[in-house]
């Protein structure tokens, strides 16, 4: 028996696939949205044209009937619920998408439709910006604008026409390639210069210190006025202008007797000695076995920079103390904790007292004997800041005075034996206005 096709006017209107036969065609004769269709042996609409041009996708708004305009034994698909309820007229649920054998009419505000969505394979030309060729791959649009692949030429040209329709064009080609070649485009906005371009490249396209001696022609001409004149401020440079004097001792002499930035330097600040007037800028990357300040006959002991921001000084060509980026000193310690961080012990003087003051500016450890009556007074103690002392007592005899500003445990003095040495412990943090006091006594002789 052979197969009718299927005819619609409507716009945006397609068959449902379940309602057609394998093989079967059905055609939408709408000016706006034409269609010819047909059924795969997968049971899947297939649209084999024509491509849809507009700025929205093909079958964007489906043709919608109400639900109370249904038509028992046609094949519909729910297009918007609403207050209706397909499931009262053969939908197997109540849910859009849902394709469903018409059996009467219901109520409501919903809507179905013909097939809905778009068919793999189907082209679409958006004019929404320019032309763009897209394919529906059965999931999402994908544009032809951009590859995702290498585009391989095999023995053909790029060729540009540029703005004007004519006879002239500029054509990208390349030199049959005897091996993989690679031209990589840096990541800037700019010009490609090519060898023909003799007004384009600058100096800012030329990175410091790229051009060597081996660059410059062996017969290339410098202009005289275009060399600085050196001086103690152009160290390096070298003056050819032949009016300068000889015997000049900021510029270079004549062409035939130019000094060199190390002359300069020599002239304005002797190996005998001088006075720097601005910066010295160092080395960063000395190390502690080779300062950027050392001595003459002892180049491993110096000051060094180790890293941002830090001095270190090494002796023997180690690291012995290093100040870091916050201030916070180190003694045998590359990364330091504190404010001071030292590794190591540590020792300190002993200061004997002659007389009954405690000169707090001479060290931290005192001793003195006393054979009678003593009056203790303490003196150059330390501003805003926490200090303390250690003063070791050898009693012969007589009795001791501390000054009102010492406090002992419960504000009494300890009592002392004539005899003994006592070791006793101050500590103030506020520059000697109170002293708190602590003491191991009578020790034996």
């Amino acid at each position: 028996m052979a197969l009718q096709h299927l005819r619609s006017g409507t716009a945006h209107k397609r068959p449902i696939p379940s309602a057609m036969s394998a093989g079967q065609l059905a055609v939408n004769t709408n000016q706006g949205s034409p269609g010819l269709f047909f059924k795969d042996s997968n049971g899947d609409l297939v649209k084999a044209g024509p491509v849809h041009i507009g700025t929205n996708a093909p079958n964007s708004s489906p043709d919608s009937t109400a639900a109370t305009a249904l038509v028992t034994g046609t094949v519909y698909q729910i297009l918007t619920v609403g207050t209706s309820d397909f499931t009262l007229i053969g939908a197997s649920a109540n849910t859009v998408g849902v394709v469903f054998t018409a059996t009467g009419t219901t109520t409501g505000t919903g809507t179905v439709s013909g097939q809905q969505g778009n068919e793999k394979g189907e082209l679409w030309l958006d004019t929404t910006s320019g032309h763009i060729l897209k394919i529906y791959d059965g999931t999402a649009w994908r544009s032809s604008d951009t590859l995702t692949s290498d585009l391989v030429m095999n023995n053909a040209n790029v060729v540009f026409e540029g703005a004007t329709a004519n006879a002239f064009e500029t054509t990208l080609t390349v030199v049959d390639p005897t091996a993989d070649r690679t031209i990589t485009l840096p990541n800037v906005t700019g010009t490609v210069v090519t060898t023909g371009d003799t007004g384009t490249v600058t100096s800012l396209m030329i990175a410091s210190d790229t051009i060597v001696d081996a660059d410059v022609n062996s017969s290339a001409a410098i202009s005289g006025s275009k060399i600085q004149a050196a001086s103690t401020s152009n160290a390096g440079a070298v003056q050819l202008n032949n009016t300068i004097s000889s015997t000049s001792t900021t510029e270079a002499a004549t062409a035939n007797a130019a000094k060199t930035s190390y002359d300069l330097a020599n002239a304005a600040l002797p190996k005998a000695g001088g006075t720097l007037t601005g910066a010295l800028l160092l080395d960063n990357a000395a190390s502690a076995s080779a300062p950027d300040i050392s001595f003459d006959g002892d180049a491993n002991t110096g000051v060094f920079s180790p890293a941002a921001d830090e001095v270190g000084i090494s002796t023997g060509g180690s690291e012995r103390l290093r100040v870091d980026s916050s201030g916070d000193v180190g003694i045998g310690v590359t990364s330091p904790a504190a404010t001071l961080d030292l590794s190591g012990n540590q020792v300190t003087n002993v200061v004997a007292m002659g007389a009954l003051d405690v000169d707090c500016s001479a060290g931290n450890y005192f001793t003195k004997t006393i054979n009678g009556n003593s009056t203790f007074t303490f003196s150059n103690v330390p501003a805003s800041r926490s200090f303390a002392f250690v003063l070791e007592l050898t009693h012969t005899s007589g009795t001791v005075t501390w000054p009102s500003s010492v406090k002992f445990p419960a504000d009494t003095a300890p009592t002392l034996t004539a005899g003994k040495t006592h070791l006793f412990v101050f500590e103030t943090n506020d520059g000697g206005s109170r002293f708190r006091g602590a003491a191991l006594v009578d020790y034996v002789n």
